[in-house]
């Protein structure tokens, strides 16, 4: 085995040593072959060591990883005093048997030894082959959580969607969430981007153009998924509302001052780094060196960063999503617990969005950086129908799960108190109340509909709450049957449904259906 290797994207390491410990653009390689000195021979040790190698130059380093962490999970499946020359049959029923193991996990270490066989390595029995090559994965649905839209793992509702983005703002308004945290998730939220794509982006990536004194943005997307792709060798142009686009052209302008002098051109400086998350970088000069460590002792140095100098690990930027998305704690009316968040979901709901807005097959798979239209076919087909799903009695059910109504209810000694009195005359024309508003200012909300998801609103218990019910379902049925085929129209004031079904049910009212 020789001394040196370089893999697929140009960083040299040596596959002899017993660590594999380097920088691969954004991922951390870190291979411990130590661990196996006790349970695999010498000769299976560097067998696999030359594998890996071969691997290394054919495949990204998160493949990499996961080939290594398969090796890792079938040496843990074994007993502690078998000493493995060989892989045979033998020990891979056992591994098969591991229910530790999930499934995915077993088939990549297939694909490893199916690897290892192809380049004639010893180590391989052939009846071990014969096992593995009778082992077939079980039959997926392309798109299953989206077509089912699990509770868990698949897309939020529109009331899920609506209850999360409200938090997501208002924490953000109340500086609790920081402006850079904010904006990592908003591009996952609204642009459905994943995080390997927020990682490379770069301050010059967000673009102002001025035509005739109006102010558009827009954001240049690297396209990854791609086999053998080098990071941001493709791009994709997409548009950026006025509001955001004007605060990440801000942050971007902030992060061009932070590392001038310390990348070649301004424009190539990432759009987001961080104090506790850093990826190692080129060390430009000893004097860099000393002036970054003196501002930021959390960054450290290395000579195979590349074009990706100073930019965020891929996990660094999951870890700063999962911080942001912990702080929002909202409901869900299908499960009655806090809503599950995280990056993969928000996707998955940005295309079902989009595919309610009857986006176009070509154009919404354009916006998800699909190269195929069929990757976008399970999102059409999820919101065929998506406005059908709530009734009358259903809305009652879930009301109390979704917890929309956010306010406190008045009371007798709440009658003199001040606040703006909330009615609706054309729901109720006699004029009577439906509670206070305790806003202080002007609200440029539409009342009452808007109040019952407010945390200002305080209804009174003895209103007619039931009279704004029934006038929004037959807003919602005459908007059916209006929007056909547009769900979002049909499902604008779900939420808004549900806050209220949950009030008449505090008050110990209901609404036949």
């Amino acid at each position: 085995m020789p001394d040196f290797a370089t893999t697929i994207s140009g960083v040299h390491f040596n596959p002899r040593a017993d660590l594999w410990d380097f920088q691969d653009g954004l991922d951390r390689v870190n291979l411990d072959f130590f661990q196996f000195k006790n349970q695999f021979s010498d000769s299976l040790i560097i067998a696999l060591k030359a594998v890996l190698m071969h691997a290394s130059q054919e495949l990204a380093p998160r493949s990499l990883v996961e080939l290594f962490k398969s090796t890792e999970k079938f040496s843990k499946s074994q007993p502690l005093t078998l000493r493995i020359e060989v892989i045979d049959e033998t020990t891979l029923r056992r591994f098969w048997g591991d229910s530790s193991v999930y499934e995915g996990r077993k088939f990549v270490f297939k694909s490893m030894i199916l690897r290892w066989v192809e380049h004639r390595y010893a180590g391989i029995e052939k009846s071990a082959l014969q096992f593995l090559r009778k082992k077939k994965p079980r039959s997926r649905v392309v798109g299953e959580s989206v077509l089912t839209w699990d509770p868990i793992s698949g897309p939020l509702t529109d009331i899920e969607f609506k209850s999360f983005y409200e938090s997501f703002v208002e924490l953000y308004a109340k500086k609790q969430i920081q402006e850079q945290p904010f904006l990592m998730a908003w591009l996952v939220t609204s642009l459905g981007i994943r995080p390997r794509q927020v990682a490379l982006l770069k301050a010059g990536d967000i673009s102002k153009k001025d035509i005739g004194g109006t102010i558009s943005y827009s954001l240049s997307i690297p396209r990854i998924k791609q086999k053998g792709q080098i990071p941001r060798d493709e791009m994709y142009e997409w548009p950026v509302l006025s509001e955001i686009g004007e605060l990440l052209y801000a942050h971007g302008q902030k992060q061009k001052e932070k590392f001038a002098g310390l990348v070649k051109a301004l424009d190539q400086s990432p759009l987001f780094s961080a104090d506790r998350y850093a990826v190692p970088f080129v060390l430009q000069s000893e004097s860099s060196r000393e002036e970054i460590i003196g501002r930021d002792s959390n960054y450290y140095f290395s000579n195979d960063a590349g074009d990706l100098s100073y930019h965020m690990a891929v996990v660094s930027v999951i870890d700063v999503l999962r911080e942001v998305f912990n702080q929002i704690d909202v409901s869900s009316e299908r499960v009655g617990s806090e809503i599950v968040l995280n990056a993969r979901r928000l996707r998955k709901t940005y295309g079902t969005r989009l595919a309610a807005d009857n986006v176009p097959a070509p154009v919404l798979a354009a916006m998800l950086g699909h190269r195929d239209i069929k990757s976008s076919k399970p999102y059409i087909a999820a919101t065929s129908r998506l406005q059908d799903r709530l009734d009358k009695t259903l809305a009652f059910e879930l009301a109390p799960l979704a917890q929309a109504f956010r306010g406190e209810f008045l009371t007798a000694q709440d009658s003199a108190s001040t606040g703006a009195i909330i009615r609706d005359l054309r729901v109720i024309p006699s004029g009577e109340q439906l509670g206070k508003c305790d806003k202080t200012g002007y609200c440029g909300y539409a009342a009452p509909v808007a109040c019952y998801t407010c945390k200002k609103f305080r209804p009174w218990k003895d209103a007619p709450h039931e009279l704004i019910f029934e006038f929004l379902w037959e807003r919602r049925k005459s908007r059916s049957a209006e929007f056909e085929k547009d769900a979002h129209m049909t499902m604008l004031h779900d939420r808004t449904i549900l806050a209220v079904a949950q009030v008449i049910l505090e008050c110990g009212g209901n609404v036949s259906s």
